[in-house]
């Protein structure tokens, strides 16, 4: 809780979870034994009792985030939020998170639920181990030992070289995690002799390995083994006699013990949630709040929640249980199938636009072409609605001009892109349209400082090179059409970092105030956008229309205006807005 916190002097503190799969691994070894032992082990009552425990306070927080989410995430953001719920739903959360985002990174809509993935991890290693671990108690009990120790050496083993090969995966994933289950429940089955100062050693142990383990470490790795064999020698060692025993016997800690799944549940979308709504750093004082809360609400759940349910006070009958079970995995789950196939109710209309299509090309009677990126995508509804017979050629993030794109790998997208130039000439030949409207983020593709994308030109060279493959454009489509370029349109990420998502993200900060104007101060697309005009001036089978004549005045740019707010998100218009822009559009 302390690292999640950011907490200084608890860096190592993510080591945690490893112990969790160490001790969890013991405790449910040697109830599993203990049960074939005297013959009463059920493979039916071991899952209702993992349901009994584990969903009910699950599921209060489920509905509790997503509420939460629902009520303060933007559209994107709240589209993760629904996969991870859907796959927590499922206990799936560690191979989502797997192939969509690191546990060290800004995690942004998956954040309230990053944590999901220890549970998942924990259940997909207990759909076959209690199975296997009985029949070996029952008929190969003299390989119970030697095969539980092989199970640990050899995943541990693999955990090391899967993590220097896929780092990310091999963090999420059930077979880089279960060396650790399997290391508890091996020491679940030694026969031992106590020896309570091994005991101590192996709680110093577990200290110095938090103390020194750092996320930008391989992970797993070596430095985990400090923390799992200190875990088990305090299992195994730790009897009462044990000054080892004593001490993690004192009530403070056996109070956090015994909350510590609800502590474990609601810590970190609490967390997530206030930096979600913070720009910048979180203060202290607020980080150390919600750890507060979250302890209030971890006992609140074991005293309302997991108590009077493990007691069977509530959700008595299996019937009733196997319901709720039911509702908690499929409420998610069918929340985070609408959230994958974006079909959440919760579209802002802001983004409506980014529902037409990349291209719309009838195959006659065609007025104008609206070429180039999401830039240009962004008018067509209200150019449309102007002049009904329109065609739509885009590609979103691409420029494609004849002897050069900002797509140079050899993925399909980027061959598309490349080609994209030349199925505008061949289609405006075949069609005739009267009028091309090309709109780009001209500068983003120029200058190497913008994004990182660009035409592979230096800041000298890019804009000639520019210009002159417009003018080879230009000269390629048919006699007859004309070529109007849409200037760069200021961005809502320049007013400051907390326009960085556009205003609809900016409203979640609760310590800054959204600005309604910027200074106008893009000097790379103001430089774009006067040679652009300059080289249509120049050029009778050219014109241009330059955004800013409706989004700026002499000194400042709007971001919110008389028709509500001016951009969808950091670099595109709202409809009103795209609007606004495609009324300076001249007739095709």
């Amino acid at each position: 809780m302390l690292f999640h916190a950011g907490i200084t002097g608890f860096e190592g503190g993510f080591v945690g979870v490893d112990i969790f799969f160490v001790i969890s691994g013991y405790l449910i070894t040697r109830i599993i034994r203990s049960e074939t032992n005297s013959s009463n082990f059920n493979i039916l009552n071991f899952y209702a009792r993992r349901a009994r425990r584990l969903l009910p306070a699950l599921s209060v927080m489920l509905f509790a985030s997503t509420a939460m989410a629902c009520a303060i995430f933007v559209r994107d953001d709240l589209r993760k939020f629904g996969q991870a719920l859907g796959a927590t739903g499922i206990f799936a959360a560690n191979l989502l998170f797997a192939r969509k985002v690191g546990y060290f990174d800004d995690t942004e809509g998956y954040a309230p639920l990053l944590h999901m993935w220890s549970l998942a991890v924990e259940e997909q290693f207990y759909l076959l181990f209690p199975l296997c671990l009985a029949a070996l108690c029952r008929w190969r009990r003299s390989m119970l030992v030697p095969l539980l120790a092989a199970g640990t050496i050899a995943g541990f083993a693999y955990a090391m070289t899967a993590a220097l090969q896929t780092p990310q995966a091999a963090f999420y994933l059930p077979q880089t995690r279960t060396w650790e289950l399997l290391a508890g429940a091996a020491s679940a089955t030694l026969a031992r002799r106590q020896r309570p100062e091994l005991a101590l050693a192996g709680l110093a142990m577990v200290l110095a390995g938090i103390a020194v383990a750092r996320p930008a470490m391989t992970l797993p790795g070596p430095v985990l083994l400090l923390s799992v064999i200190g875990t088990c020698l305090v299992l195994v060692h730790g009897n009462t006699q044990s000054a080892a025993h004593r001490l993690l016997s004192t009530r403070p800690l056996v109070a956090i013990g015994g909350a510590s799944y609800g502590l474990y549940l609601w810590h970190v979308p609490l967390l997530a949630f206030i930096h979600y709504s913070w720009l910048g750093e979180v203060p202290l004082w607020l980080r150390l709040a919600a750890l507060l809360i979250a302890c209030a609400l971890g006992f609140s759940s074991l005293r309302l929640i997991e108590t009077p349910v493990r007691e069977r006070r509530l959700l008595r009958h299996p019937t009733s249980l196997w319901a709720f079970a039911a509702a908690t995995v499929g409420l998610p789950a069918g929340f985070g199938a609408a959230a994958h196939f974006d079909r959440l109710p919760t579209v802002e209309p802001a983004n409506a636009a980014a529902l037409v299509p990349e291209t719309v090309l009838p195959d006659s009677g065609v007025a104008f072409v609206l070429y180039g990126d999401s830039h240009a995508r962004q008018y067509m509804q209200a150019a449309s609605r102007r002049w009904p017979d329109g065609a739509l050629l885009t590609a979103n993030g691409c420029m494609s001009l004849p002897h050069a794109s900002n797509s140079p790998e050899q993925t399909s997208t980027a061959v598309a892109c490349r080609a994209l130039v030349d199925e505008l000439v061949t289609y405006a030949r075949r069609t005739r349209p009267r009028t091309v409207f090309w709109a780009q983020r001209w500068e983003r593709d120029i200058y190497a400082a913008s994004s990182g994308k660009n035409l592979g030109w230096t800041n000298g060279t890019g804009l000639p090179a520019l210009l002159t493959g417009i003018g080879e454009v230009a000269a390629e489509l048919p006699v007859g059409t004309r070529l109007v370029l849409i200037g760069s349109i200021p961005t809502a990420a320049a007013a400051g970092p907390e326009m960085a998502g556009g205003p609809e993200r900016c409203k979640r900060y609760v310590n800054v105030t959204c600005p309604s104007s910027y200074p106008a101060r893009e000097a790379e697309a103001r430089a774009v956008n006067a040679a652009l005009k300059a080289f249509a001036l120049g050029n009778p089978r050219i014109a241009y229309v330059d955004p800013s004549d409706v989004l700026c005045n002499a000194t400042d740019c709007l971001l919110r205006g008389p028709r509500g707010p001016v951009y969808a998100d950091a670099t595109h218009l709202t409809p009103d807005y795209a609007n606004a822009v495609a009324a300076l559009f001249p007739e095709p």
